[in-house]
């Protein structure tokens, strides 16, 4: 998931152990970047777990009640005009554009979200076209939608 305002700029998804950098882009946006290739977002998945380095950061950190090393998972916010987030373990959830540049975001695994029970069909958050061209709202659709074959 990479926020829409770093469409303009080359992008890939993140990579299992990677380490990077939260980054401002020339949009002014904040996203996360390898070190070896600035100029290129790298997209988290919802559900990705995170570590934090906040140590360069300490103003940053205590602010938010965080410690210098912290555990998150990137999430899609609700509200807002950015949607890429973080929720920290502590509970404190935070749109990536108020982390500071220059925090070193490590990628440790994907989970499923906090309280979702992988064996039940879980409600989609955007619309989904079905084959015939349908597109049905994600409040009614079930993630685990089955299209017959014809």
């Amino acid at each position: 998931m990479c926020d829409y305002s770093l469409e303009m700029y080359r992008s890939r998804p993140a990579q299992a152990g990677e380490s990077l950098t939260t980054t401002r882009f020339p949009s002014g946006s904040i996203g996360l970047a390898d070190s070896a290739d600035p100029g290129c977002a790298v997209c988290m998945g919802e559900g990705t777990r995170l570590e934090l380095n906040l140590s360069g950061h300490p103003e940053f950190a205590a602010r938010h009640g965080l410690r210098e090393i912290e555990l998150a998972t990137f999430t899609r916010l609700e509200s807002g005009i950015y949607r890429d987030g973080v929720r920290f373990d502590s509970g404190v959830e935070l749109s990536l554009q108020q982390i500071p540049c220059g925090v070193g975001v490590k990628f440790v695994d994907v989970v499923a979200e906090v309280g979702v029970d992988p064996t039940q069909p879980q409600q989609l958050r955007e619309p989904v076209c079905t084959h015939d061209g349908t597109v049905v709202m994600p409040a009614i659709v079930p993630a685990m939608v089955m299209f017959p074959s014809r």
